[in-house]
């Protein structure tokens, strides 16, 4: 059996998806398919709970049913939140320090993924996308969201019968 791949969101993909962006939906669909299918556990840091409520400009008015939609999004069994803590924190602004262009949450979100070894982060922040393969010695990657490629058959394709044609002459 396959192991399930772990994926790092931060709060810009989860964002994409609840909003719904429209130039955004359709990855961040294709990766929540792959997790609600088992293929994929998606991994965030517990500030993304609070980062995701402000779903539109100025000032936050939270209606009840939007309140309700992401809580209940977030108690997916695909989705795994993890705590921020004292290691992870100081380990954020050790990234900052020698990453002067990272900003205080993506880093917190860095160390988080780098805590749990995952080796990919989903992003669709733009001061955050141009530090991929920069961190750790390129241990973590940061793209945009994208589901994992479909495996290739190990099968090979069946093989045709001859005709009963004559052999060409040479």
């Amino acid at each position: 059996m396959a192991k399930t791949l772990r994926r790092y969101w931060d709060s810009s993909c989860f964002l994409a998806w609840l909003k719904p962006e429209p130039e955004r939906f359709d990855a961040c669909r294709d990766v929540i398919r792959a997790a609600e299918s088992g293929e994929i556990q998606l991994v965030t840091s517990a500030i993304s709970l609070t980062e995701v409520i402000k779903l539109n400009k100025g000032p936050i008015v939270l209606p009840k049913e939007t309140e309700e939609k992401i809580s209940n999004f977030f108690k997916q069994e695909y989705i795994s939140i993890v705590q921020l803590t004292r290691f992870i924190a100081e380990r954020a602004r050790a990234l900052i320090w020698m990453y002067p262009a990272l900003r205080p949450k993506d880093a917190i979100h860095a160390a988080t993924a780098l805590y749990l070894e995952i080796d990919e982060l989903h992003t669709f922040d733009s001061d955050f996308l141009p530090l991929d393969g920069t961190i750790e010695k390129a241990r973590l990657r940061i793209k945009e969201p994208q589901a994992i490629q479909p495996g290739l058959p190990l099968e090979p394709p069946p093989v045709a019968e001859p005709e009963d044609e004559e052999p060409p002459i040479n």
